[in-house]
């Protein structure tokens, strides 16, 4: 019979017997200590850091009270534009989601707390190159009265600090919830013209499908049974807004393939266009089938509250179904190298002072670049010029204006002037807004001004930008044709800033720029000539160019400048 070898009994009996040797308070040997450590530390949980808590706490509590800081001291010399914000959240439908974009992004920031905690602060010296574009890019917006662009560099400021104290590693990791905030920005209203034509497009070609005579004229639809218009209010732009934002958060939490995230943000785009057409196509069938019982006024924005609710939830159906599925046995890591001690040898290399420095530097350029955009945009010494209405000579005389007439809406405007003149028993109204200098609620290019009229009483049918040779130069404006219960215009308007004429906003901020920076003229107005559709818009605008024939200076200004009302004046800016 073979015999067992000892050794292995006699060692594990010897072990067993220490073990139960040992009194209470007594160490064991120390061969024996060293070896359950290192079993202790194979066995610690890869999710949890090597080394003392104390250690990883102290770095990340310092960061965490110097972005605190810097982040007061950013949020209060931007508070102009957080205000600015949180009025257009509070007051437009369009734009009340974004009450839920700062919780939504601390969620998603509170969710990732576990594997922030693997990583600690380190300041990261580049981001003074974001700083320093978005301060410039900022200063332009200050500058040209832009607030949606001194909006999206507040915003990008602020992840710029996020980057500058706490270090790339984890502001990759908190990628997403600080680029989720640029939807907190109340932007998209330039795209409602463009959404309107869109809506009206579907609603033909569906009407035509349906065998029902449509026929457009630019938002005026109109059928046998009665006429329809794509209003500003049925562009969609609500719908489309929040179903982006949501397409974003959707394809953040659900997926982690990049193709199917874009599928996701395409559908999020589209479908909302798509079926804001359906609806509107679904309101103009419902009322023609009823004889205009149902589907009107609140009938209206209730199916399409209804019927865009449900397309939106089927998005989020289709979107958890294709889903990706993540293996959650697998132990999520963040590199094969242990990053506690990389970022805790980074540390030794950047201490915090990197951080304190930063940060207050950034706070330095920031007030700087505030008080010299402020010094730029002084007001220009002197009273207010005395504008003068333009002279005409006969067949075109001086006519009293009819007050029951369009009259446009102007804010902030230093004048205002209201003329009208007649030719052959046909009137056209002219209507000046002048400002001496423009500041922040007071611009020529501005989203406030009604130049289309306002609530229900006046439509857009037509909105387009033309360009019309008179007295021997282009004369750029933007034509409108306007509708009412009872009657029509038709309305040329444009802007003239910095002594030039244009109908385009974009480049009417960047003159308006130029003139500041430049040290140049710096006022502006906003010119509108209407006239009453009385045969058809050909007429009308016929009726206009021969008053500006008769009316515009050769420098391309309509206004002129004197002394008194009366008196002899000199062409001036408007």
């Amino acid at each position: 019979m073979a015999s067992v070898p000892q050794s292995e009994h006699a060692d594990e009996l010897e072990v067993a017997d220490d073990a139960e040797a040992c009194p209470r308070g007594q160490t064991r040997p120390e061969a024996e200590r060293r070896s359950e450590g290192r079993e202790a530390t194979l066995r610690r949980p890869p999710s949890h850091p090597a080394g003392p808590r104390a250690g990883i706490e102290t770095p990340w509590a310092r960061s965490l009270i110097i972005f605190g800081a810097a982040s007061i001291g950013l949020f209060f010399a931007f508070r102009q534009e957080i205000a600015a914000a949180i009025a257009v959240w509070s007051s437009s439908a369009t734009f009340g989601h974004a009450f839920f974009i700062a919780p939504i992004s601390l969620l998603l920031l509170f969710g990732q707390r576990h594997r922030l905690a693997l990583l600690q602060p380190a300041p990261t010296p580049w981001a003074a190159v974001p700083i320093v574009l978005l301060t410039l890019l900022w200063a332009f917006g200050a500058l040209a009265n832009i607030m949606v662009v001194k909006q999206f560099a507040f915003v990008g400021l602020w992840q710029s600090l996020f980057l500058l104290v706490l270090g790339w590693p984890i502001t990759r990791l908190a990628l997403f919830p600080l680029f989720y905030l640029y939807f907190a920005v109340p932007f998209g209203s330039s795209a409602i013209p463009a959404l309107q034509d869109v809506t009206a497009q579907i609603v033909v070609h569906l009407l035509r499908l349906s065998g029902i005579p449509v026929f457009l004229d630019g938002y005026l639809i109109q059928i046998p049974s009665g006429s329809f218009v794509i209003a500003e209010a049925c562009s969609g732009v609500r719908y489309l807004m929040v179903s982006v934002a949501l397409g974003a958060l959707v394809a953040h939490l659900l997926f982690r393939s990049w193709a199917r995230r874009i599928a996701i943000l395409g559908l999020s785009l589209a479908v909302p266009i798509v079926a804001n057409g359906l609806r509107a196509y679904g309101i103009v069938m419902l009322a023609h089938l009823s004889d205009y019982r149902i589907a009107v006024d609140i009938d209206h924005v209730f199916y399409g509250f209804l019927f865009l609710g449900v397309v939106t939830l089927s998005l989020l159906g289709i979107a958890v179904l294709l889903r990706d599925r993540v293996d959650r046995t697998a132990p999520a890591t963040l590199d094969a190298q242990d990053p506690g001690q990389r970022q805790r040898d980074n540390m030794a290399r950047r201490p915090l002072a990197t951080s304190l420095l930063g940060s207050g530097l950034t706070l330095v350029v920031i007030l700087l670049a505030q008080a010299w955009t402020a010094a730029a945009k002084e007001p220009p010494a002197g009273p207010l010029p005395d504008l003068l209405l333009p002279q005409v000579a006969a067949p075109w005389l001086a006519a009293a204006g009819d007050e029951t007439g369009w009259t446009p809406r102007f804010h902030g405007n230093d004048l205002a002037l209201k003329g009208s003149y007649a030719l052959g028993g046909k009137t056209v109204d002219l209507h000046v807004a002048y400002f001496s200098h423009q500041r922040e609620g007071a611009e020529a290019v501005s989203d406030v001004h009604a130049l289309g009229g306002s609530g229900k009483e006046w439509h857009a049918l037509e909105i387009r930008n033309a360009v019309t040779r008179i007295a021997g130069r282009e004369h750029p404006h933007t034509r409108m044709l306007l509708a009412s219960r009872n009657e029509s215009y038709i309305v040329w308007y444009w802007y003239r800033i910095g002594g030039q004429n244009t109908n385009s906003p974009f480049l009417g901020k960047l003159l308006e720029f130029k003139a500041l920076v430049s040290g140049g003229d710096q006022s502006a107005a906003v010119i509108a000539i209407a006239s009453r559709v009385t045969e058809d818009a050909q007429q009308a605008n016929a009726l206009i160019r021969d008053f500006m024939n008769q009316a515009l200076n050769s420098d391309g200004s309509l206004m002129q400048i004197g002394t008194s009302r009366t008196g002899a004046g000199t062409t001036a800016s408007p």
